[in-house]
């Protein structure tokens, strides 16, 4: 018997930069650290994976 099985999604956050075209808000914490509508930016990345069936 063949089972085919799928890997599990993966993802890849990329995170990186300085953010200097977002200063002074950038001046202290990473662009991807902002809080943006309520919630760090970091944060709804990894929310957005999650409901995409990501873990």
């Amino acid at each position: 018997m063949i089972y085919n099985k799928k890997p599990p999604p993966v993802a890849v956050i990329l995170a990186a930069g300085i953010g200097s075209r977002l200063s002074p808000l950038t001046d202290k914490s990473a662009k991807c650290l902002l809080s943006v509508g309520g919630s760090v930016i970091l944060e709804r990345m990894i929310r957005n994976c999650l409901s995409c069936g990501v873990s």
